[in-house]
This record gives structure tokens, C-alpha cells and sequence, in this order.
């Protein structure tokens, strides 16, 4: 029983002191702390992969990076970890096991696994949580002068202005989702239309002067 509970458990690592790494999580994690539940599944709704991905790719600002690593153990379970840098050369790093059945396809099965895990990894080591309704993907309450908080109503383009299709929707999101400047693009997008809010989730992005605005950002990136 203890050699199960012991493989079930998450391997955590690191440097004996990371006081640059903890500061620059800190500082990101001041002003993003929730991930939108764009998914649906048998289980309720859910943030996806891609999803998560945006949501820590703002950490760049503050010298934080990751990777994912995985080895195999047996022909029906692996490890998944992630590594989470600082520029520093500081790290942390954790895993996590996943298991699969040999069936007619054991590499779709695995591949299903390591995305589930990749998720859960990525929220847990940057410290982010899944937003629980619509309210919560706005990751901290604006605040007036005198410091209490005030409602925050989300930022609506004009009645009359055309909405992305599914397929718009859903072709922009992979393309954000793999850019390499995606943080800096999806902070361009948040000062320009969503400004009260500290972290972007794709409920912001609806409407094609969305599309055409962030398009527009990839286009200059890629010239410079």
C-alpha cells in the first residue's frame, strides 16, 4: 500500500533556495490568479490546455518560463513534469504519474493522459485556479481610491459589431495559443479592450475587431 501511495504522490523539486523565483511568482501571481473554464465536458465545464497555456504566458513578463519533461516507468504508466524556470537559473520542478491500458490504441490513450496532467501541472505550479463562473475569470477586483472594491462589468464592443464564427473562434485561439509572443499580445489586447480586468480569458475575445486587432499584433511581431 505504501509503494502505491508513493508512486501516486507528486515528485517535487528544486534549488534548496529560490528567493528570485519566489519573488517574480509572486509578483505575477498579484495580478493573475484565475483560468476561464473554456471546455466542456461529462464532468462540467473546464479550463483546456490552451486555455491555460494563455493564461501563464504573461509569467514571461517576470522571467518565468517552463517546459515539460516525461519519462516512462512501465509499459502502462509514465511520469509527466514540468519545470518551471526563472532567468535567474533558479527552478522548480514537480511530476505527476499517469496511467494507461494497452488497448487498440495505448498512444491515444497516453496522449489523452499527458494532456490531463499538463493542465493540472500548469495551474498547480503557477498557482492558479479555475475560474468557477463568469464572475471569476476577472482574477482581482478593481479598486477605487479609497482601496474598497467596485464592480467590474465586462468590457462589451458596440451593439451592430460582428461576432467570430465558432471556426474564427476556434482557428485564432490555436494561433494564439502556439505564438511565442502570445503574452505580449494578449496584454496589448487587455489595455486596449479589456483594461479593468488583470488577466485576458477567451470570453474576451468575441467580436472580428477582436480578431483583427490581434492578427495585427502577430503581423508587427513577426516583422520586427
Amino acid at each position: 500500500m505504501e509503494n502505491e501511495l508513493a508512486e501516486l504522490s507528486p515528485t517535487i523539486k528544486g534549488n534548496d533556495s529560490n528567493p528570485k523565483l519566489a519573488k517574480a511568482l509572486c509578483q505575477f501571481q498579484s495580478k493573475h490568479c484565475n483560468v476561464a473554464k473554456d471546455g466542456k465536458g461529462n464532468f462540467g465545464a473546464y479550463a483546456t490546455l490552451t486555455e491555460c497555456e494563455i493564461a501563464v504566458s504573461p509569467a514571461t513578463e517576470f522571467g518565468l518560463s517552463h517546459t515539460f519533461l516525461m519519462r516512462g516507468v512501465s509499459e502502462n504508466m509514465a511520469y509527466v513534469g514540468i519545470k518551471l524556470m526563472h532567468e535567474s537559473g533558479e527552478y522548480e520542478f514537480s511530476e505527476l504519474p499517469i496511467f494507461f491500458n494497452k488497448g487498440r490504441n495505448p498512444y491515444h490513450e497516453m496522449g489523452s493522459g499527458v494532456t490531463y496532467v499538463r493542465r493540472y501541472l500548469l495551474l498547480a505550479i503557477y498557482g492558479l485556479g479555475q475560474a468557477d463562473d463568469e464572475a471569476d475569470t476577472f482574477s482581482r477586483e478593481a479598486k477605487d481610491n479609497t482601496g474598497n472594491a467596485k464592480s467590474v462589468s465586462k468590457n462589451k464592443a458596440p451593439s451592430g459589431k460582428q461576432k467570430l464564427t465558432d471556426q474564427q473562434f476556434k482557428k485564432l485561439r490555436t494561433d494564439l495559443g502556439k505564438h511565442p509572443n502570445k503574452g505580449k499580445i494578449t496584454e496589448a489586447f487587455r489595455k486596449k479592450f479589456v483594461p479593468s480586468v488583470s488577466v485576458v480569458s477567451t470570453d474576451h475575445i468575441e467580436f472580428v475587431e477582436h480578431e483583427q486587432f490581434i492578427r495585427k499584433q502577430m503581423q508587427e511581431i513577426e516583422r520586427k
